[in-house]
Parts: structure tokens; C-alpha cells; sequence
């Protein structure tokens, strides 16, 4: 089972007997799937590899590792509790920066009553320990706090690092050994995880840390976000009487508002305080709203003081910030940021409508000029001027000019004419209406993703009460999501079937799969029980061998039966959620009937008795709820002859009602007219 073969993986399922005992392979669709990792918020000081390593080895690991691919933009994602659900389904080696410590260890993992060894690359990081597969992907990895013990034994005379694992966590209790080619390299990585462990331990249980975490909760709250949406507007409504009674210096107004100014200031700068704080660093600084907060805070504040102290007229300027306060309610209410970004968005299109417009109002500024300089200097006597006069004409403001109409011989001048009749059609008509369309456009669209993301969220919300799929929908959802080909959804079934079969025995058993499915890369952690893995394997008795195990090709069939279903639910709660459109219902109805799996339906008696889950002849019917034997099943189901004409008054694929043994009451007509019976 040691053996890898660097043969690459089927592009279909292979047969019952066949198992590719490898790991290898890229965890995500082909080689497209990437993600740049979140970095920690403190980082430790790099250590020394422990060990020296000779030629082959530097050769084994300059193979698994290769620096010039260590960049920022790695096509790897880093181990870390923060990163999960990013990067590929089937996790990877952490970056080279994130590797506290790397050495080349013999792997012994032990979980009764089955033994794996294996040569592997260990690497130790701040809240793991990865095992390298092939080609930088894990073959397994220990999070520091489900260790429970850490200890250094002899086994056939030579030290191992004993980890055990918590059975409750994502290891299920397994013991995992670590022997390097001296004694001194067992007991160094014990003291290393020892001390990594320690210092995580800490970190997550540091009383600052977790009293951040509260007060953040408190500041996101609805209340505390309304409180201080209110005193936002009273702040604005503060602003406006000070401009609109313009009060005397010392008089009982003037004070008042001067205090209501400080108290404002204060408070917004200790909201501004708190809110940094609490989303230290890099939370804060990528929200442009808390940096829209900032610079308002802080000009608020250096104005306050600068009336208090030195009173610098310079300055004096700083106070007048104090109105864009009211821009800050577009940060705390959904619909106002919707807006602001329907108007971030336009900027880069509506400045190139405004680029045309501005070169078509120059032209036609040089050409009013040239020819009306002599006749209406006053207003077209230069091109700044002239630029003036037809601004006002295109911001409908009152436009007083000399130019005549009629020339001194009471005839239509018509050069006056044509140059107001095509400013106004190209410049009113035209350009400006085409700056309000690419507007509308981008403000449209924003609507559209804001609605798409809260359909997207509905979905998921769905998705999460139902159970249909015996528990396997977050990584169908992955599946779908990495792997987008037929080819690549094979390859991507045959990468999760060998992530799941820990100590390659070509098969896996429900400990296998919960454990596996718990560390795959999911947005959600993928916790499988008992009941959801029996109701997976129910239907299906031929998938499960006489151990309780399944292949590799009866996993393919599972999965493949499993992504059918998940997508038949998606179809018809899109449908639901599109009921109002008649295109969409009735597109996404012939989607669903082209997912109904028919044959299945019609050979679902034979392979109930087949797999000897009910007793002989009988068969579940949900649609029913009662019970058909398998003829009364085909004839249920069965397809009638189309060239073959049915008797008058009988319809096609009748079931006989009366046959059904159902403990649901049937109305069927009875065979006299006026009555009817069950």
C-alpha cells in the first residue's frame, strides 16, 4: 500500500476490484483553483530545519517543494482555521512563510485495528501539522488542539513523537508516530509542538482576544448600529440650523451649539476608536467606510481643537467637514451602500460619457466663437466665454445673447439656426442623455448583484433545513463548484475517494468517511452521522461490501446518484423562487423533467429485491406511501407501446388503485354512477 503510481487518474470510474492507491493530483478543477490566504496577525520567528539533510533527500524535497512557485499568488492555500472554504476541495502544503518547521520524518498513523506507514514531509505551522502527499497536496494534518497528548516513546529501540488525538475531533482519536534518523530529531519536534501548541492555546484563550470578539458583537448589534445612526442625523440637523441662523459669537444658541459640536465629535471619534479596535487591522483598513469615517472624525476633531487652542483662520475650513457627517449613515443601512456603489461603478463609464461630451462641446465652443466673436462678444468674444454661455444653455439656465434670429434684412439667419438646433440635439439630445443611460446601466446592475447575492443567500438558507442527500450537500456544492467538466467532476470524485481511504486499502467504511469529510476544504465543516450514511447506502445494497466498505467505482456511483439530486432541488427551488416569470417556470420545468431519472423509477423493484432490503416482491413507493411489488411496480411505470392504440376512456400507465396496498385512503370512482368507495 506504500506504492504510488504516477500514472494519472481514469477519466472514468474503474471497476469494483480496482483501487488507485495514490494521493497525488491537484486538489482543485485542473490547475485553475487558487486563493490567496488570509496573513495571521502576528507571525513567529522563522527556526532552523531541524536535521541534515544528504543529496536525496534536498532531491525528495526540492521535488515536493519549489521556491520559485512560493510567491504570494501560490496556486496553494494556506492551512489556517481562517482560510476554510478557500482553495481547493483536497487541501494543500501552507506556503514556504507559514512553515515554522519542515523536516523529511517516517509516519506511523494507528486506529485499531489498522497500521499505515509511510516516508513523508512533515511540517509543523501555528496551528497544524501537515503530512505532505505528492505534489504539495496533505495527506493528512493535525490541528494543534485536538492533540491531547504529546509524548516521545521507544518502538523497536528508536524514539517517536506520540501524538494522540481527541476522539471527538477531526482525527477520531487516531495516534499518530513520527520517527526522524536520530533520536535528537523526535524529541526536537515534541519540544516544537509542544511549544506551538502552547502558544495557540494562549492566543485563542487570551482574555483581551475574547472580551474583542464581545464588544465586536456589541458594536455590529442592529441597536447600537441605530443609536448611532441617530445621532448621525441629529449632528446633520445640528449643522443645518447653525447655517440657517447664522448666531451671534457668545449668544445662548451659539453656546449650544458649540457643546452639541464637541459632544458629537466625541462621540463619533470613540465610535471611530472602538470599531478600530475591535476589527484591528486589516478588518478596518480594506472597509472604505471606516476610512470615509475616519478622515471626516479626524477633520472634526482637528477643527475642534483648532477653535480652542491656537485658532488658526487657515483651519477654519476643517469645520465645514462636519456636513459630509450624513454620508456616514451609507456605511450602516444596506440600501443607501447599494446606491453609493451603483454610483462607484458608474464613475469609470460615465467619465468617458463625459469625455465625449466634453469634446463635443469644445468643438462647438471653437466653432460659436469664430463665428459670433464680432457679432456677441460679450458672450462669445473668447472661448472661455463661449464655453460659459453654452454651459448655462445645457443647465437650462436663463441664456441672454445677441444673436439675432433675423439679420438687418428681417431674413432667417440661418447659420444662428443650424448652431443652436444641433448644440441642442447633440449636446441635450445625445451626449448628456447617454451619461444618464450608462448611469441607470450601472445602477441596474448593482441592483441585479445585490439581488442575485440575496437569492444566493435564500438558497443556501433552503439548502441548509433540508436533508435530502443524506447529509453530503456542502461537498456536492464543492464538487460543483471546483470541478466543472465531466472529466474533471470524474477526477475530482476519485481525489475526495482517495483523501477518504486513509490507510489505502482500496475501500472506505463510514469512520473513513466521516473523518475524511471533516477535513476537506468546505466552506462548512462536512460532519457525516450514522443515520445519513445508512440512509445513503439504503437504496443501494450492492454498495457496501459484506465489511460494511465501499470501492472506488460503487463511490462514483453514489456520488454521481447524490450530485443528480442535489441539482433536481436546485432546479425546482430556482422554479419557485421564478414563479412570477412564465419563461423561467416553464424552462426550469422542462429541466426538471429532463433530470427525472425514469429508468431508475421503473427499475427500482427489482433492485430493492436484488439487494434483499425488503422481503422478496415488495418494494418502497413514496409516491403512494405504500408498498408495490415489482410487477405492479413495471406496470406502474412502464412505458406504453406509442404505435399501439389504448382502449377508449383508458388512460395511459393507469395504475389499478384498488391494488394498492396503501395506508393512505384513494378515491377511485365506484362502479356505479353517484357513489364512490376506498
Amino acid at each position: 500500500p506504500l506504492e504510488r503510481r504516477a500514472s494519472p487518474l481514469p477519466n472514468m470510474p474503474p471497476p469494483p476490484d480496482l483501487h488507485v492507491p495514490s494521493r497525488g493530483g491537484s486538489g482543485a478543477s485542473g490547475h485553475g483553483a487558487s486563493s490567496k490566504s488570509l496573513r495571521r496577525e502576528h507571525t513567529f520567528r522563522k527556526r532552523m530545519m531541524s536535521g541534515v539533510h544528504d543529496a536525496h533527500e534536498a532531491e525528495l524535497l526540492s521535488m515536493f517543494h519549489h521556491d520559485a512557485e512560493d510567491a504570494e499568488n501560490q496556486e496553494t492555500s494556506a492551512m489556517s482555521r481562517k482560510s476554510i472554504g478557500s482553495g481547493p476541495l483536497i487541501p494543500r502544503l501552507p506556503k514556504k512563510s507559514r512553515r515554522d518547521k519542515e523536516s523529511r520524518l517516517t509516519l506511523k498513523i494507528s486506529e485499531e485495528p489498522f497500521t499505515c506507514t509511510r516516508e513523508t514531509v512533515a511540517v509543523l505551522t501555528e496551528e497544524y501539522v501537515c503530512f505532505d502527499g505528492e505534489g504539495g497536496q496533505l495527506y493528512d494534518h493535525i490541528y494543534l488542539l485536538e492533540i491531547s497528548t504529546v509524548s516521545v516513546d521507544y518502538v523497536d529501540g528508536r524514539q517517536w513523537v506520540k501524538l494522540e488525538t481527541n476522539p471527538d475531533g477531526d482525527n477520531a482519536g487516531r495516534v499518530y508516530r513520527l520517527r526522524g534518523g536520530a533520536d535528537a530529531v523526535a524529541r526536537d519536534w515534541a519540544d516544537s509542538i509542544e511549544e506551538h501548541k502552547s502558544t495557540l492555546y494562549h492566543h485563542l484563550s487570551n482574555p483581551w482576544r475574547l472580551r474583542k470578539h464581545w464588544v465586536r458583537g456589541v458594536y455590529n448589534s442592529l441597536w447600537f448600529q441605530l443609536a448611532l445612526s441617530f445621532f448621525i442625523v441629529m449632528s446633520f440637523i445640528t449643522v443645518c440650523v447653525e447655517s440657517q441662523q447664522q448666531p451671534e459669537e457668545g449668544s445662548s444658541l451659539a453656546n449650544t451649539i458649540a457643546a452639541l459640536d464637541i459632544f458629537f465629535t466625541l462621540l463619533f471619534l470613540f465610535d471611530l476608536v472602538i470599531n478600530f479596535l475591535t476589527n484591528y487591522f486589516w478588518r478596518f483598513a480594506r472597509n472604505f467606510w471606516n476610512l470615509f469615517d475616519m478622515v471626516i472624525v479626524m477633520a472634526s476633531l482637528i477643527s475642534l481643537i483648532n477653535v480652542y487652542s491656537v485658532n488658526n483662520p487657515s483651519l477654519h475650513v476643517l469645520s465645514q467637514a462636519r456636513a459630509f457627517r450624513i454620508f456616514r449613515l451609507a456605511g450602516k443601512f444596506t440600501q443607501l451602500k447599494r446606491i453609493i456603489g451603483a454610483i462607484g461603478m458608474s464613475i469609470v463609464p460615465m467619465a468617458n460619457g463625459f469625455l465625449i461630451a466634453l469634446i463635443f462641446g469644445s468643438t462647438f465652443t471653437v466653432l460659436g466663437t469664430g463665428f459670433f466673436k464680432d457679432t456677441d462678444p460679450v458672450n462669445f468674444g473668447t472661448f472661455s466665454r463661449t464655453f460659459y454661455t453654452l454651459w448655462i444653455a445645457v443647465a437650462f439656465g436663463q441664456w441672454e445673447n445677441g444673436l439675432l434670429f433675423l439679420d438687418e434684412n428681417q431674413q432667417i439667419n440661418f447659420l444662428v439656426v443650424l448652431y443652436i438646433l444641433f448644440f441642442v440635439v447633440i449636446m441635450l439630445w445625445i451626449s448628456l442623455q447617454v451619461v444618464l443611460a450608462i448611469l441607470l446601466e450601472n445602477f441596474v446592475s448593482a441592483q441585479q448583484i445585490e439581488q442575485g447575492r440575496a437569492a444566493k443567500v435564500q438558497l443556501a438558507e433552503a439548502n441548509a433545513k433540508r436533508g435530502h442527500t443524506g447529509g453530503l450537500d456542502v461537498l456536492l456544492e464543492a464538487l460543483m463548484e471546483h470541478y466543472q467538466t465531466t472529466d474533471e467532476l470524474i477526477k475530482g470524485i476519485t481525489l475526495v475517494f482517495i483523501w477518504l481511504d486513509s490507510y489505502d486499502r482500496g475501500s472506505i467504511s463510514y469512520d473513513d468517511a466521516r473523518t475524511g469529510l471533516k477535513k476537506l476544504n468546505t466552506h462548512i465543516p462536512l460532519i457525516l452521522e450514522h443515520r445519513e450514511w445508512d440512509s445513503l447506502t439504503h437504496d443501494f445494497a450492492t454498495l457496501l461490501d459484506a465489511e460494511g466498505r465501499m470501492s472506488l467505482s460503487n463511490f462514483h456511483l453514489l456520488i454521481t446518484h447524490q450530485l443528480r439530486t442535489f441539482v433536481q432541488w436546485h432546479v425546482a427551488k430556482v422554479q419557485a423562487m421564478n414563479e412570477d416569470a412564465i419563461e423561467s417556470r416553464w424552462t426550469f420545468s422542462a429541466l426538471r423533467m429532463i433530470f427525472l431519472d425514469h429508468k431508475r423509477i421503473a427499475a427500482r423493484g427489482a433492485e430493492g429485491q436484488e439487494g434483499g432490503r425488503l422481503s422478496p416482491g415488495e418494494t418502497p413507493l413514496a409516491t403512494f406511501g405504500g408498498v408495490l411489488s415489482s410487477k405492479q411496480n413495471s406496470e406502474v411505470f412502464s412505458e406504453p407501446d406509442s404505435l399501439t392504440p389504448l382502449p377508449r376512456g383508458v388512460l395511459p400507465n393507469a395504475p389499478d388503485l384498488k391494488a394498492l396496498s396503501s395506508p393512505i385512503p384513494i378515491m377511485v370512482p365506484a362502479a356505479s354512477g353517484g357513489g364512490g368507495g376506498e
